[in-house]
């Protein structure tokens, strides 16, 4: 039998945890599904590549971003709010894949139920204040898009952005359920990069969430 081998292994802080599937079969959880399973992508994987990225273009774009941020919202956001609030963004954008669903391999676009869980937790955290709503839709939103690069190169057009309404006829009869280990791994992640604030996964983890409370939530969001 092959094992599956990480490319992350020697950089992750969970490699040979409970988490890390380096040397067996497969990833324990996955953020890409290929059909071979030798090919497939660790969540923690995929994270670690991303906030490499990130940690990249960040000197050259942070201040432009932030720019732009503050005459749309119209605060002032300190340097290190800015930074924690963008790192905890790149960190978690792909968190709508820890469901059952998705790991196991149930197609929907996990981005939605990202930008819902991130718009929660932006929201409880009161992070900015007076304008902690507006901030948490704007950041949310921006989880939201993420994948609209690859809907418009692939020519799901009509999976661009979608309505309200096809928000509602999509996720008003489904529930999705957090796999059992997310919290561990949230936590785990949050304390590895941004040690500032664990979010509050609590929320999530007792109960399925109601398609019919995301497509409201973003629907909100969209708005903004």
């Amino acid at each position: 039998m092959k094992t599956w081998s990480c490319p992350q292994a020697k950089t992750c802080s969970f490699t040979g945890e409970i988490f890390c599937g380096h040397d067996k079969e497969k990833p324990i959880l996955f953020s890409y599904h290929p059909e071979t399973p030798i090919k497939a992508e660790c969540y923690v994987g995929h994270i670690i590549n991303c906030w490499d990225e990130w940690l990249k273009l960040s000197s050259r774009w942070s201040l432009s971003v932030r720019r732009v941020l503050e005459s749309v919202v119209g605060v002032h956001l300190a340097e290190h709010n800015f930074q924690w609030v963008m790192d905890f963004i790149i960190l978690h954008h792909d968190v709508g894949k820890l469901t059952k669903e998705y790991q196991n391999k149930e197609f929907f676009r996990h981005e939605a139920l990202s930008s819902y869980i991130l718009y929660r937790w932006l929201e409880m955290s009161g992070f900015g204040g007076s304008k902690a709503d507006l901030l948490a839709s704007i950041f949310a939103a921006a989880v939201y898009l993420h994948h609209e690069g690859l809907q418009i190169a692939h020519e799901h057009f009509e999976m661009r952005e979608p309505t309200y309404s096809y928000l509602l006829n999509w996720l008003s009869p489904i529930e999705f359920n957090m796999v059992e280990s997310w919290d561990e791994l949230i936590r785990q992640i949050s304390q590895e990069y941004t040690p500032m604030l664990t979010p509050n996964y609590s929320i999530f983890s007792q109960k399925p969430i109601k398609g019919f409370e995301v497509a409201n939530a973003l629907g909100s969001i969209d708005k903004c």
